[in-house]
C-alpha cells in the first residue's frame, strides 16, 4: 500500500499533424531507458499506470512519422496528461535518386 503513494500515471493522445490531427492508432510509446513499450489504442489513447514519482522522457514513434520526445514530471497520486501529434517525414526525391545511384554503384563493384 505504501509503494502506490508514490506513484502517478500518464495519459495522453497522439494525433497525427499531416490529417487535421487524426488519432495515430498502434504509435509506439516508450519511457526512454525503460524496456517497457506501450501503444496507443484506436483513438490515438495510452495511460501508463503505477510509474514512481519523477522526471520522464517519453519517445513517441510510428512509421513514416518524425520520432518526438517529451519531458514528462509524473507527480505522486497524479495524472499527467500530454496531447501530441507526429508529423510525416519529409523525403525529397534526389534523396530517392541518391540512394538509388548509390546500390547501383556498389553492385558494379
Amino acid at each position: 500500500m505504501l509503494l502506490s503513494q508514490h506513484q502517478g500515471t500518464i495519459k495522453g493522445t497522439v494525433t497525427d499533424q499531416a490529417m487535421n490531427n487524426e488519432p495515430l492508432l498502434f504509435a509506439n510509446i516508450q519511457l526512454k531507458g525503460s524496456e517497457f513499450s506501450y501503444q496507443t489504442n484506436f483513438h490515438g489513447n495510452f495511460e501508463i499506470s503505477d510509474i514512481e514519482a519523477g522526471e520522464y522522457t517519453l519517445v513517441i514513434s510510428y512509421a513514416g512519422y518524425n520520432t518526438a520526445e517529451l519531458v514528462i514530471i509524473v507527480a505522486e497520486n497524479q495524472v499527467s496528461k500530454i496531447e501530441t501529434d507526429l508529423e510525416p517525414m519529409q523525403i525529397s526525391f534526389d534523396d530517392v535518386l541518391g540512394m538509388d545511384t548509390a546500390s547501383k554503384e556498389e553492385s558494379r563493384k
